[in-house]
């Protein structure tokens, strides 16, 4: 009976822990505030599973190490440099707040999620919470006549998210194996996306969208043919709505602009970077 019960709290437990998640994903794009709370309450219920049941930590901690070695590698690089900062506590609570606590949801998801189910519907509702903040973003920007959008996030959080989330959904409009009303979603949101990302207008996210896009369109198209038509395409799309909207145009023209304050800074913390690895 002993047995049982320990197996049952076990199973209570990793229940939990995704019903917990399930919160944090729904407001992950949406609120940061709830989406700790959650959060918060997913750590909790692996470690009240962890103290129910411990033995099986082995099994739990299986991964591929060509996911694992690089990880482990960048982190501890943190650390290091950490270690030798001239404000250690301040690098430290950087290091635990971004690396453990904000990552917590990738290490539950890691070892307790292993149902494909319990996946997919982690993944529509983060998906969801990005779309309600993505259409935050358009109303910001269409209805209230606003530049540079944040949704409910901030433009930073929402810029981001956009990184994350575009290669996905680009991916997801390609993929064979999806089709039907799944396919149409797909392409919807992904539309969403593209509107909030110019409305966005973060530089960064416009370069690095600009950059992962067509590589990811060459790489899952079938027909290269076909891949280089729809970059064609959106590459005409893209430049007449640049042209047709100066503010747009204008903040394209000042990433090559090195005299703007933020575009300096930048350059100089390259330069240095490349002179400490020189020296």
């Amino acid at each position: 009976m002993g047995d049982l019960s320990v197996v049952g709290s076990e199973k209570k437990a990793e229940r939990w822990i995704f019903y917990f998640l399930c919160g944090y994903a729904l407001f992950s794009s949406t609120s940061i505030a709830v989406g700790n709370i959650f959060l918060s309450l997913s750590i909790a219920a692996a470690l009240f599973r962890v103290y129910k049941k411990h033995d099986d930590w082995r099994e739990l901690l299986q991964i591929d190490k060509k996911l694992a070695v690089p990880f482990l590698w960048f982190v501890g690089m943190m650390l290091v440099s950490s270690l030798f900062s001239t404000d250690l506590v301040w690098s430290l609570r950087v290091l635990g707040d971004h690396y453990l606590y904000r990552m917590a949801g990738f290490y539950l998801l890691w070892l307790f999620i292993r149902d494909r189910k319990q996946l997919i519907v982690l993944f529509c509702m983060a998906l969801l919470s990005h779309f309600v903040n993505d259409a935050v973003c358009i109303y910001q920007g269409v209805v209230e006549g606003k530049f540079r959008v944040g949704g409910i996030i901030g433009y930073m959080m929402t810029g981001g998210n956009l990184v994350m989330w575009m290669p996905v959904l680009i991916v997801l409009t390609m993929e064979n194996k999806i089709s039907g009303l799944k396919k149409y979603v797909f392409y919807g949101v992904l539309v969403v996306a593209l509107m909030a990302t110019l409305l966005n207008a973060t530089r960064g996210v416009w370069l690095a969208i600009g950059i992962i896009a067509p590589v990811l369109i060459l790489l899952f198209m079938k027909s290269k043919l076909k891949g280089v038509a729809v970059l064609a395409l959106l590459a005409v799309f893209t430049a007449g709505i640049f042209y047709s909207v100066p503010v747009l145009q204008n903040r394209l023209v000042t990433i090559t602009d090195t005299k703007m304050q933020s575009n300096s800074e930048r350059l100089l913390l390259w330069q240095s970077a490349r002179n400490m690895v020189a020296d």
